[in-house]
């Protein structure tokens, strides 16, 4: 059984509730666009009116997208992931450096002729592609 205390202190989403987002406002503004739509639009068939104000609406989530995207772009939303802790850190960095001394030994290899290009490929491209991963 949840006490109130916990069930009120996160969402859902296990983040806590930091109040407004910019695409309440998006969604607030194009319904009450949406209503004024209507509001204006007098003689028209009710199936118009639902077309008007589906209309609306959707251009008022694109600008809730838009937002989002140009935020995301320039860097302004808050970055919320959590730091490693200190074990997971060291653990993912010794890999690394294990996969790029890997990758410089394979490269010595190849160059004094004990791998072929086939091998250098394959044997290079996974590594190369767990690298990339790791980082």
């Amino acid at each position: 059984m949840m006490s109130s205390e916990s069930s009120t202190e996160r969402g859902r989403s296990g983040r806590a509730d930091t109040g407004l987002h910019p695409w309440h406002f998006f969604l607030l503004l194009s319904m009450a666009a949406a209503t004024w739509a209507v509001v204006v639009a007098r003689h028209t068939q009710p199936a118009a009116l639902i077309l008007i104000s589906a209309a609306v609406i959707a251009t008022g989530l694109v600008g809730a997208a838009m937002h989002h995207a140009v935020a995301g772009f320039l860097g302004l939303t808050r970055d919320e992931k959590r730091p490693l802790p200190t074990r997971a850190r060291q653990s993912i960095e010794a890999d690394k450096a294990l996969v790029l001394r890997s990758i410089k030994e394979l490269e010595f290899d190849r160059a004094m002729g004990k791998v072929n290009n086939a091998d250098f490929a394959e044997l290079g491209g996974r590594l190369r592609s767990r690298a990339l991963a790791l980082m």
